[in-house]
């Protein structure tokens, strides 16, 4: 970070909370953000919480009692005029109304009095959030559209020379991970209007995919950033999606993001299970596309391979239907953490019998000092290998050792 950063602006952003009740545990993660995040706003010079953005799914049904659970919470914790919330199609804006009608948007303004689309302006940063419309089978209007286009334009003749934050549950289309065509996460309808403005930094949740996986944040023609979820992970692996590896469930994740007078940014990923930092960016302000650098080709390049410990050795236990196989945890880096485990089963001429894939638990702060697979136990059984794997590919040694038969 550069020495002389001075935070004028401090943010919360999350989502994917999908609260179920009065009585859901989640809302315990809430509390938790809370008070980690005034916890670590104290420890500053610059000890406010300007504002905190719930990016849409913060309930699972939309309906009347999820709402007043989220938002009596949220009250706790947080001013009323600090808090907004942008209201997701499928879960925000469910069907619970009398005749199906959906009333997750409406019941919202009315219990908050805020506006579903908002522009809120904090300490000379804009915010703009945009929500759902109620019309069946529509995410979004043209008139939603052509309102986003005409307050984005007017933060930028405001604060031309600051980032303008854009709020919208669902990622940009070919963008951060969970984004693309097969993921399925990614949406295009305000792409034309996105791209004209390299000063728009882009909050999305809706994947779950975690924000500490380096693909979660970056820059093309503008800045992206996935939000995480403070409810349950998921992944694409090897051409599945919607992975749920174990310890999916254990994830409450969000940004604490920060600025300083010239607009430079700094992004903090926080592990809300436990209060511990996952990671953090720095981004240039992001006022003209030359200062965009963290495309996802240059993410790539200067990604590492993972390593494992000095001396590190794998183990196999061996019975007449499985081997369990165990391996140490590798090491990856704070901004390029591992991602996955190979584990093959192998003959004597090196062919493979059987695979599979572990996740490593990165998306939230864990002492988890070794993993393990187990595989079917094959006749012809030689060794097994296993090798740990970065988001992009990149793979460490391999750990090697023989099996009985």
């Amino acid at each position: 970070m550069k020495s002389d950063f001075k935070q004028v602006l401090r943010f919360i952003v999350s989502s994917d909370l999908h609260i179920e009740g009065p009585d859901c545990p989640k809302l315990d993660r809430l509390k938790d953000m809370f008070r980690y995040c005034r916890n670590y706003a104290a420890e500053s010079d610059y000890q406010n919480l300007d504002a905190y953005i719930f990016v849409g799914d913060s309930t699972n049904n939309g309906t009347k009692e999820q709402y007043d659970a989220f938002w009596q919470t949220v009250l706790c914790g947080s001013a009323q005029d600090s808090s907004y919330a942008v209201i997701a199609k499928n879960h925000d804006n469910w069907e619970f109304g009398r005749e199906c009608v959906k009333t997750g948007l409406a019941y919202y303004k009315n219990l908050t009095g805020k506006d579903t689309d908002f522009h809120i302006i904090r300490n000379g940063f804009h915010f703009i959030g945009i929500s759902t419309c109620d019309e069946t089978g529509v995410y979004y209007t043209e008139k939603q559209a052509q309102w986003l286009d005409d307050n984005i334009r007017e933060a930028i003749r405001k604060a031309p020379d600051r980032p303008v934050f854009v709020f919208q549950h669902e990622h940009v289309k070919g963008t951060v991970y969970g984004s693309s065509e097969f993921d399925g996460w990614g949406m295009d309808f305000f792409n034309e209007i996105l791209r004209k403005y390299p000063q728009i930094v882009h909050f999305s949740g809706h994947s779950h995919y975690p924000l500490n996986d380096p693909r979660s944040v970056v820059q093309k023609d503008f800045t992206t950033v996935g939000t995480g979820a403070m409810s349950y992970a998921e992944f694409t692996v090897d051409g599945e999606r919607t992975v749920h590896p174990d310890g999916f469930e254990q994830i409450a994740q969000g940004w604490v993001v920060e600025a300083d007078e010239e607009g430079d940014l700094l992004l903090i990923g926080m592990d809300f299970t436990s209060g511990e930092e996952l990671c953090r960016i720095e981004l240039p302000a992001p006022v003209d596309r030359k200062r965009l650098s963290r495309t996802y080709e240059s993410i790539e390049s200067m990604s590492r391979p993972p390593v494992f410990p000095e001396g590190a050795q794998a183990s196999v236990e061996t019975s007449e239907s499985v081997n369990t196989v165990s391996f140490p945890a590798a090491i990856g880096g704070l901004l390029d953490p591992v991602f996955l485990y190979r584990v093959y089963l192998m003959d004597r001429r090196g062919q493979i019998l059987e695979q599979k894939t572990v996740q490593h638990h990165y998306w939230y702060k864990n002492d988890i000092c070794r993993y393990s697979a187990s595989l079917p136990f094959h006749g012809d059984q030689n060794s097994v290998t296993v090798e740990a794997e970065n988001a992009f590919g990149k793979k460490s040694r391999k750990l090697f050792v023989e099996v009985g038969l």
